[in-house]
């Protein structure tokens, strides 16, 4: 045992892959990858986002929001606009970056096949969870889980996606298996 008896567990320093690199200073990238199982028991990415956390580079504390996230096209990997994560910043559609300048939306992500499919082998492992929330980083040698997430902060996806979550493949599948599992009803058309 390491450090004074203690023991220690030592993991790697990741990195940011060179594609995102210009994105952060100090941070490491995440990518939010939401899966769920679809019709067919099968795990389907559903929504993804780009994320920037601001309150983790202390050259941004300037900025209006702590946190920031692109959509991402799920057929191209395309990065959609940066909006923050409060009511404030988020009708704020930014193209590029609000502190590096580094242009975001409409940069296709290389890396975005690898994300999609480490995202899908990961909710494989747990074929009981109905949806995950995967925090995923994008490093130079590849791809690399860092969480998943039964509350993944359904609000913020909503807001950078610009739509409902029932509006989305994921509200279909969500309606799917509340409708096969008899937990929920579909509409609250009860009359008091």
């Amino acid at each position: 045992a390491a450090g004074g008896g203690k023991v220690m567990m030592v993991q790697p320093w990741l990195r940011n892959a060179e594609e995102i690199a210009d994105l952060a200073k100090d941070s490491l990238i995440t990518f939010r990858v939401v899966t769920c199982m679809n019709e067919a028991g099968e795990p389907e990415v559903t929504l993804a986002m780009l994320r920037l956390l601001a309150k983790l580079e202390p050259a941004w504390r300037n900025l209006a929001d702590e946190e920031y996230a692109a959509p991402i096209d799920l057929s191209t990997g395309r990065l959609g606009p940066v909006r923050g994560d409060d009511f404030h910043t988020v009708p704020i559609h930014m193209a590029v970056h609000p502190a590096t300048g580094a242009a975001v939306e409409g940069r296709v992500l290389a890396g975005w096949p690898a994300l999609r499919d480490v995202a899908l082998k990961a909710h494989a492992a747990f074929p009981h969870r109905v949806v995950i929330g995967w925090d995923i980083a994008l490093t130079p040698q590849g791809p690399v889980v860092l969480e998943g997430n039964s509350n993944f902060d359904v609000m913020f996806l909503q807001r950078v996606h610009m739509q409902p979550l029932g509006l989305t493949r994921l509200g279909d599948l969500m309606r799917f298996h509340m409708a096969d599992h008899g937990s929920l009803p579909l509409s609250s058309a009860s009359a008091t």
